[in-house]
């Protein structure tokens, strides 16, 4: 592991970076170039030959000071490749990164060993079984009030919809997601759109009133429960499991992997595990060399 390169953003081959990505097994959509350059327009690399292995440099600026940071809505980074990502080889890639900036807070991935201070949670389902199989592992009662009262499903392809939900219903509990930080996903909802790989469901009563709805990212090997929003009314009837429920239904027997996107929130993961997921967790990496005249005011970095 001796040929790591540093790369600026002008000297990535961006098609090399995706075909790295794509083929190996911890490749998630968050390090995609294209999600890459929404989430962290100023983004460098740091690639292991001729792109056998590489890891997303998330450059954020300061105070002039240039400092590693995880994008919003982007769950992990971290070290990519068709490697055994031991501790060894993952301090390689973080020594290095480390060298460069003198702060560094990021997510790495569910491959990456590293003797983190502490892990973060992420809860995956296999949709590779039979709907039957897979739903026989269910909490029994877990869409009982949505069938009772006659719930349904609907695609549709307003992704705005779920956003504006979400930032209407939640944004209190959110204080840290800006108003850039949803142009920035918005970006990443259009290019999705464009290319047939983002989908939205809702929920609805007898009435046609919405009670939820939820936008789904799709790559070659996952489904990504990116943004939902459920409403007062869709909480007492469970609309939002009902979705959920719904949703594997619709994906059962294929491929992918159903990623829900965390949770280490105590209610949010109660609820995911009536699903009976498997936990896939993942390390978190925090760096500080600041100066000590920067280290008093880094709060201001955010």
């Amino acid at each position: 592991m001796d040929d790591i390169r540093y790369l600026k953003h002008s000297e990535i081959n961006k098609e090399m970076w995706d075909a790295c990505v794509i083929n190996s097994t911890n490749g998630l959509i968050y390090s995609r170039s294209w999600y890459l350059d929404a989430m962290s327009p100023n983004w460098e690399a740091l690639v292991h030959k001729d792109y056998i292995a590489v890891m997303p440099l998330t450059v954020f600026r300061k105070m002039g000071v240039s400092y590693l940071s995880q994008p919003a809505f982007s769950q992990q980074s971290g070290v990519i490749g068709p490697l055994d990502f031991d501790e060894k080889t993952t301090h390689m890639f973080i020594d290095i990164a480390s060298s460069k900036f003198p702060l560094v807070e990021i997510n790495l991935n569910f491959k990456n060993e590293y003797p983190s201070v502490a892990k973060k949670c992420n809860l995956i389902l296999d949709l590779g079984q039979s709907f039957e199989a897979i739903q026989s592992t269910f909490r029994r009662d877990l869409v009982t009030r949505a069938v009772n009262a006659d719930l349904r499903m609907e695609s549709s392809e307003d992704y705005k919809e779920v956003i504006n939900s979400f930032r209407k219903l939640y944004s209190e509990k959110i204080p840290h997601l800006k108003g850039k930080h949803f142009a920035n996903f918005q970006k990443v909802c259009n290019h999705l759109n464009n290319t047939a790989n983002l989908f939205v469901r809702r929920v609805l009563n007898q009435k046609g009133e919405l009670l939820a709805n939820a936008l789904f990212f799709k790559d070659e090997k996952r489904i990504y429960y990116m943004m939902s929003a459920t409403f007062p009314e869709g909480k007492k009837l469970n609309a939002n499991a009902f979705l959920l429920h719904e949703v594997i239904k619709e994906f059962s027997g294929s491929k992918y992997i159903f990623d829900f996107e965390g949770s280490s929130i105590p209610s949010i993961h109660f609820f995911f595990k009536k699903f009976n997921p498997v936990e896939e967790n993942y390390p978190i990496v925090r760096i500080n060399n600041l100066s000590p005249f920067i280290k008093k005011v880094k709060s201001i970095l955010g």
